[in-house]
């Protein structure tokens, strides 16, 4: 039996998607579903958020060694993808999902357990982190690549990151007055919760690609992806500079403290941008569906460069949460178009849907890696304050690969009656 909580989500949203999708050729409850769980997903990755450095550094752990972990985090997660592919072309990006969610729980429990764990915590964050997440991002890529609808797939992008942006921005919120009240494990082991409920909604449709599928790169077509690739390097380290460091510079240097307070005051200045974050999501996808998504992906990507330039000026909460609200206009101007350009040349890749997926989400663990280690650089030469200003000026002009992802926006591909069929 489905919870009260993910039946009353899922049925909202078949609602608007019924009467807003009336073109759809496949079944609505498999993008309500898809949605219902990306809800509660979201909720939790994002009650966590960059808390999880900010957890760390109140134990007293330095900045570098935070740095060096995230290096081989984030290098496990690019390491494991050979095993994820296997993963999702024999089970099916749905049951991907659900594993990589139980390996998500098992990652919570090990935060919440870092004061009795110490080191060891590190060491099991590895396989449970790194290659949880890159399971979970390559099933979930699939699965909506699928869904979604040829014509219309920047609309369904769109709602989809009103979903997230919506959950980006109250997630932290309520994650924060958790721990302010409860201590930040018990924050923890809540989100571990809410994942544990969001893979509920994906069993009651089949799974929307072949399983057990061939894994195979001969006859890849890396002269249509490789830009692809390279691109996503650069929206893999705007994934650590906007998010996951983001929230240690806020308290480090804008708030000036570390302690259970600092998790509600870096929430709630996330959250100012909730309002923004929906109203863009709308009216981007629009844009991308009329054809118009190349100039707002290289308008954005130039924006967000400029964003990286002015971050380490950032002194006030008032200017966080300007930035906050800029963020959110660069980094969803450029992913609703790239993500379409990512589906379309998913469509055009008959047999090799997985695999070009999961290549794409290694491409951003690169990316992460990459911003890991300059922050391990500037952390042997700088103070921790000087080290996260530093960071955003020597990471700004990685930003500028995001402008690659432009060569596959409109791309269709070619043989178009092979897109439903792997």
């Amino acid at each position: 039996m489905k919870s009260f909580k993910t039946n009353m989500i899922q049925h909202i949203l078949h609602i608007f998607i019924r009467r807003t999708h009336f073109w759809r050729t496949v079944s609505v409850s498999e993008m309500a579903e898809l949605y219902t769980s990306r809800v509660l997903r979201v909720m939790a990755m994002n009650m966590l958020g960059g808390f999880g450095a900010v957890y760390f550094y109140q134990l007293g752990y330095s900045l570098q060694f935070l740095a060096w972990f995230y290096v081989f985090l984030f290098g496990t997660r690019f390491l494991s993808i050979p095993l994820v592919v296997v993963i999702v072309a024999r089970y099916g990006p749905k049951h991907s999902i659900s594993i990589s969610n139980l390996l998500f729980i098992l990652a919570v429990l090990v935060l919440a357990a870092t004061p009795i764990l110490g080191i060891w915590t590190f060491l099991l964050m590895l396989p449970f982190g790194g290659f949880g997440r890159g399971l979970y991002d390559t099933a979930y890529l699939v699965d909506f690549s699928k869904v979604k609808h040829i014509e219309h797939s920047g609309k369904e992008i769109g709602l989809m990151q009103i979903i997230e942006r919506f959950m980006t921005a109250a997630a932290p919120v309520m994650g924060g007055f958790i721990a302010l009240l409860f201590g930040p494990s018990a924050m923890m082991i809540f989100a571990g919760v809410l994942m544990l409920v969001s893979a509920s909604p994906l069993f009651f449709t089949s799974e929307p690609v072949k399983i057990h599928q061939k894994i195979t790169l001969r006859h890849f077509n890396f002269k249509n992806t490789w830009k692809l690739m390279v691109a996503q390097i650069g929206v893999g380290a705007d994934n650590n500079g906007s998010g996951l460091i983001w929230n240690i510079f806020v308290a480090l240097v804008v708030l000036g403290a570390v302690n259970n307070a600092v998790y509600l005051k870096i929430g709630i200045l996330s959250s100012v941008s909730l309002v923004a974050s929906i109203a863009i999501s709308y009216i981007y996808g629009k844009i991308v569906d009329k054809n118009s998504g190349i100039f707002l992906l290289k308008l954005s990507s130039i924006g967000n460069f400029l964003l990286y330039v002015f971050r380490p000026l950032i002194s006030t909460p008032l200017q966080v949460a300007s930035m906050n609200i800029a963020n959110e206009f660069a980094t969803t101007g450029y992913n609703i178009p790239a993500t379409r350009g990512i589906f379309n040349t998913a469509d055009g890749l008959p047999g090799y849907r997985v695999v070009f997926i999961a290549v794409m989400v290694s491409m951003l663990a690169v990316g992460d890696v990459l911003a890991s280690l300059v922050l391990v650089v500037l952390t042997t030469i700088f103070s921790d304050v000087d080290a996260l200003k530093n960071y955003y000026l020597v990471l700004a002009p990685l930003m500028l690969l995001i402008l690659f992802h432009s060569s596959a926006i409109y791309r269709r591909g070619i043989l178009t009656r092979f897109i439903h069929h792997v």
